[in-house]
């Protein structure tokens, strides 16, 4: 009997893929402005990697012809996760920004809702659960977008 119920065991594990296979996480990102400019997109799984922009556990370029478009990250395993994304306009393969760090390309971060982003992100804000297959959807935010919610909580004079 106890040959059966290690046999049955054995048999749900091989079965179920009971081993972790990994999920697929899509972005969808929307607000798309400039079409045949590279969106490069970046999972992060820790505020390290994240507030760097480095190291990034993968990363994909997609060239977008519509005012939305979509890419998988494909077998990532299950976690906390956070994506920043830009739009590459001048072609110089990184963010560009300009002066207090703002950029002058239009960025996305998971978890951060427009106007923008007042403040350099925080992993654990913009951080999700990755336990099954997972959808978000980050829309592109531009310099107006952030610089008018910088002002709205730094008015002028103001310290």
């Amino acid at each position: 009997m106890i040959k059966y119920l290690v046999l049955l065991l054995v048999f749900f594990v091989v079965v179920t893929g009971f081993s972790q296979k990994g999920v697929d996480v899509k972005v969808t990102i929307t607000r798309v402005e400039t079409m045949n400019a590279p969106i490069i997109v970046g999972l992060y799984h820790d505020e390290v990697s994240f507030k760097a922009k480095k190291n990034a556990i993968d990363s994909l370029h997609v060239v977008p012809h519509h005012e939305s478009v979509e890419v998988t990250f494909k077998g990532v395993a299950r976690g906390q996760y956070a994506i920043a994304l830009f739009q590459d306009i001048d072609g110089s393969g990184r963010l560009t920004t300009k002066e207090f760090g703002i950029p002058t390309e239009p960025v996305g971060i998971s978890n951060y809702p427009l106007p923008g982003i007042p403040q350099p992100p925080k992993f654990r804000k913009a951080a999700f659960a990755v336990v099954h297959d997972t959808t978000i959807v980050v829309p592109l935010m531009f310099s107006k977008d952030y610089e008018k919610e910088y002002l709205d909580h730094h008015p002028a004079g103001s310290k």
